[in-house]
């Protein structure tokens, strides 16, 4: 049975990635073996798995740094909870939709979870004024070491021996117009213009190529390579110890502004009510995986509603500390009385040992 997975990036709504999986798990994180990668600090090495068991799918969140919320509600890790078709969980800034019963699709390029990954990180970079500009390397070769940036998409670039080439090289294996980097948004092809021309990638003859990250593309005595500018900062996000993962508070109100649920309450004519003052703003899901039980409503403090950090989570208890006994009024004592208290205790010490003194002396 097919699911699809399809993920929203919320700090770039625009933009949106669909992945088809037919196989019993999906593992969700930030790591390269990930099934999904999801370029970000925020997200664990292993975050959340979907799994096949008997005929359903459920949710297993393994114990993540900042949580998988569904409907609102956290997972409890390790504890399944069962999927339904259109439900939609938050890991971090993603916001991914499962759906069920989708037809399986072509099988899927080689790589694709990776340039997935990179194209996240491109999105997010987009809104900035940081420059995302994939470069040809020139590995081997009489042009060893020189480095060719691609045009803005759409652009096509002439490669050949050719001085008016864009990419010239020096080799004179390579015809006057040898090939063409063609650059389509994120997909960067190198095609082949000259019947008599050979061009392997990965060492197989080719007439087109998609270039990927870690393929090798070679054309007489020269071997290059695409280097996307991204890669370094994914690789190291990819290989962070999960002891880097940064916290993160989850945006619950992203559920609340689901379209299927704006298009529930127009058609049920009712408005959303604001939560009261007694409900907790973050609910954990504690179900067994069968249904979400309502859990219970904290009650309200006068202290949440003028202190800012009075809403932030708390972590479990120091086992090192030691809670100090807490003394009834009656047996607290006032700040003159336990001054006094002192001089009479070192006085009496000071007698005891005048006294002791003496009676040594004397036998």
């Amino acid at each position: 049975m097919a699911i699809r997975l399809e993920i929203t990036d919320t700090r770039n709504s625009k933009e949106h990635f669909s992945r088809t999986f037919v196989q019993h798990k999906v593992t969700i994180g930030r790591a390269r073996y990930c099934d999904i990668c999801l370029p970000d600090l925020s997200v664990s090495t292993s975050h959340v798995d979907i799994r096949l068991q008997e005929s359903d799918f459920y949710l297993v969140d393994t114990g993540s740094a900042n949580g998988t919320f569904i409907q609102g509600k956290k997972l409890v890790a390790h504890r399944p909870k069962k999927l339904l078709g259109g439900d939609v969980f938050m890991v971090a800034h993603f916001r991914i939709r499962f759906e069920l019963g989708v037809s399986q699709g072509p099988a899927p390029e080689r790589h694709l979870g990776q340039n997935h990954a990179l194209k996240m990180l491109s999105a997010v970079l987009s809104m900035t004024s940081i420059p995302v500009t994939p470069t040809l390397v020139i590995l081997s070769g009489p042009d060893k070491g020189k480095r060719f940036e691609l045009l803005p998409s759409p652009s096509v670039a002439v490669i050949g021996r050719s001085r008016q080439a864009d990419i010239p090289l020096e080799d004179r294996q390579l015809s006057r117009r040898h090939a063409e980097v063609i650059r389509e948004n994120d997909t960067i092809v190198i095609r082949n213009v000259n019947p008599r021309a050979l061009i392997l990638h990965n060492e197989q003859k080719e007439d087109v190529i998609v270039l990927q990250s870690d393929s090798t593309v070679t054309m007489g005595e020269t071997t290059l390579a695409l280097e996307h500018p991204l890669d370094p900062s994914l690789l190291h996000i990819q290989n962070a110890p999960e002891e880097e993962t940064a916290s993160f508070c989850t945006n619950l109100s992203f559920f609340n502004e689901a379209p299927e649920a704006k298009l529930a309450s127009l058609q049920t004519d009712s408005s959303p009510t604001a939560p009261s003052k007694g409900q907790s703003d973050v609910d954990v899901d504690d179900s067994d995986g069968d249904s979400l039980a309502s859990s219970a409503a904290a009650p309200a403090t006068d202290a949440s509603d003028t202190d800012p950090m009075a809403s932030l989570p708390t972590g479990p208890s120091d086992p090192l500390q030691v809670n100090e006994p807490v003394m009834p009024d009656e047996m607290i004592l006032p700040e003159d009385e336990k001054s006094d208290l002192g001089l009479i205790v070192v006085g009496a010490i000071v007698v005891v040992s005048c006294v002791l003194i003496l009676v040594w002396l004397l036998t």
